[in-house]
């Protein structure tokens, strides 16, 4: 069983074993995620050492063997550990050369992907980057509250399939009586977030002609979203809508969008013309390769394909970072 399913495992048995418990034993639930255990003052303190000790280990001041065991530990961590984290994340993320941030975020994400505690997943979202001033891993932040948001979305989805209590404010039997038109934006995004296929073309395109953050959000949900025969349709007002916003708004959605909207943003900035090569070479460090090549595109665009200095898909570290000074050099002159 790898790490990644062990982790799913735990977190769905303290979710049904009939309250949270903690190395085997039942707990008091924490007042801030009834899902997850009160732990003692000792047994936080072991968890955020254990944190302490990977940062430290990633950035090189841990070495050899004390090395290995704190990356062995922090494999370790369960979903008792998410406080924990959430301080250890925010905290390297301020370190503008941290990389332990990209790896902590990913754990945290396994814990909000298996959650079925609404507020958890409120309080993550709500204190994911406090204090955070560094700029380098917005984008991390940024995806990780969005993944709070899509899925408490989902659980109401399933909420409403199963027959339960938590639905919507508005009805979904009365949104079907009214033509896309005719919905206001909350039931626009709750039909559009509802159905699949044939039914949500013309929601969608609805969708693309109005403007808010939660428009852009819905777009982006489906277009990253399995269903193929919506995906391009998504893609494609996503870019319309965001080719409405002006210079500023575009910068903003291109640093940070979720990341359809930083990718389509990207590609709205070349279709337009604007000559915002320094926020496009940043993007070109963009967590998420998609973004990176839709940079990418953009500068190649707004050179009149007269040049291409990559970085290619899947490019290393290092290799983003020859691009951008190629890029940078080829617009200094």
């Amino acid at each position: 069983m790898t790490m990644k399913i062990l982790c799913v495992a735990v977190f769905l048995v303290a979710q049904t074993a009939g309250g949270p418990s903690y190395k085997g034993q039942q707990r008091e639930p924490h007042p801030f995620a009834p899902s997850l255990p009160k732990l003692t003052e000792k047994e936080d303190k072991e968890i955020a050492d254990i944190v302490d000790r990977f940062i430290d280990q990633d950035i090189g001041k841990l070495k050899g063997a004390a090395g290995a065991k704190a990356v062995a530990d922090f494999k370790t961590l369960g979903p008792a550990a998410t406080f924990a984290l959430l301080d250890g994340l925010n905290r390297a993320a301020n370190m503008e050369d941290s990389c332990p941030v990209v790896l902590i975020a990913k754990r945290i994400n396994l814990i909000i992907r298996a959650s079925k505690d609404r507020e958890l997943l409120d309080f993550l979202r709500e204190n994911i980057g406090n204090d955070v001033t560094a700029k380098r891993h917005v984008n991390v932040l940024k995806d990780l509250r969005v993944g709070c948001m899509l899925r408490k979305s989902e659980l109401q989805r399933i909420d409403i399939a199963m027959g339960g209590k938590k639905a919507p404010s508005v009805a979904p039997a009365k949104i079907k009586e009214k033509s896309p038109q005719d919905l206001s934006t909350p039931e626009l995004i709750t039909a559009a977030r509802k159905e699949k296929g044939d039914a949500l073309k013309p929601l969608l395109v609805e969708l693309g002609s109005r403007k808010g953050e939660e428009i852009l959000e819905t777009l982006a949900v489906v277009a990253d979203a399995d269903d193929k025969a919506n995906q391009q349709l998504a893609k494609t007002l996503l870019t319309e809508a965001l080719g409405r916003q002006n210079a500023d708004e575009l910068k903003q959605s291109l640093e940070k969008g979720a990341p359809p909207v930083r990718a389509a943003a990207a590609r709205a900035i070349a279709a337009k013309g604007l000559q915002l090569v320094v926020e496009l070479i940043a993007a070109l460090d963009d967590a998420e390769d998609s973004v990176r090549q839709a940079a990418r595109q953009a500068l190649v665009q707004l050179a009149d394909r007269q040049a291409d200095y990559g970085p290619e898909a899947g490019a290393t570290p290092t290799q983003r970072s020859n691009a951008q000074l190629l890029w940078k050099t080829y617009w200094q002159k």
